[in-house]
């Protein structure tokens, strides 16, 4: 156990020391929103760093490694593709809105990049964890786990595909994606991420203390749903979508994909 937490610790360094590195690239082109880029940088890192220093089975390693890269590269390409330096998401600028030390943005920046590494150290326990386990096979827990990962991949690319496809027509641009996806859930992206990362979680059950990692989808559940995800999302659309929006919230599942009620006049 003192290995383990030691090794965390480590992995800790490591990922604050990432998201400092995209905090200097926020001093030089202030623009906060680089930190959804570090976010996945962070968790490569936090992966590699347990790759290499965890004592666990050398494939059941690789395959964490392997599947935490697939998504955070995945997630960091998506980003890049919207991500523009002379360009705020406007999201972030409501969340630094009611961050502390609204004063002193710089400090107040570095305070978000340091929170986002903790953040990650938090989360990425079930990899920990992972990556400690022993046992020369893969178990059932994993297998299964593997394959929620999977789905989880599946229909958050499919949601954000989706999501693109309808913003490139430029005649659309005041109405709302119900399209495929968005059609069950306001919120497609986050349900599949939150699938992702139960996927995770529940791979790591067959590990000593592996229960433990099942408190990374309960945090991003909450973090989705009542922090940084959907709460941002749903001012921002409503600020720039107005009425058709909120014709959509009352008609349309926020999280977990439904069938959506009967359309009214704003729909299309």
């Amino acid at each position: 156990m003192l290995y383990f937490v030691l090794m965390m610790g480590i992995g800790l360094v490591l990922i604050e020391g990432v998201l400092l590195l995209f905090w200097g690239y926020y001093l030089l082109r202030r623009n906060v929103s680089v930190v959804d880029i570090a976010w996945g940088i962070g968790f490569i890192a936090a992966a590699v760093a347990y790759s290499l220093l965890g004592q666990g089975f050398f494939w059941r390693k690789g395959l964490v490694l392997t599947i935490v890269m697939i998504w955070a590269f995945r997630l960091v390409r998506h980003i890049s593709n919207r991500f523009m330096p002379n360009r705020e998401d406007p999201r972030y600028l409501l969340l630094l809105s009611s961050w502390p030390f609204a004063s002193h943005p710089l400090f107040q920046a570095l305070t978000l990049f340091v929170f986002q590494g903790i953040l990650i150290s938090i989360l990425s326990l079930p990899f920990a964890l992972m990556s400690q386990n022993g046992l020369p096979f893969f178990t059932p827990c994993e297998v299964f786990g593997l394959l929620i990962w999977m789905g989880g991949m599946a229909g958050e690319s499919s949601a954000d595909r989706q999501l693109n496809q309808f913003k490139q027509n430029p005649a659309i641009s005041n109405l709302v994606c119900e399209t495929g996806l968005w059609k069950y859930s306001r919120h497609p992206n986050y349900f599949f991420e939150w699938v992702i990362w139960l996927g995770y979680g529940t791979m790591a059950l067959s590990s000593p203390y592996g229960w433990l990692g099942m408190f990374s989808p309960l945090l991003m559940l909450y973090l989705l749903v009542q922090v940084s995800g959907i709460p941002l999302a749903e001012a921002q659309a409503l600020k720039t979508r107005g009425e058709a929006y909120r014709d959509y919230q009352a008609r349309t599942s926020t999280f977990f994909p439904w069938f959506p009620r009967r359309k009214t006049k704003h729909s299309k």
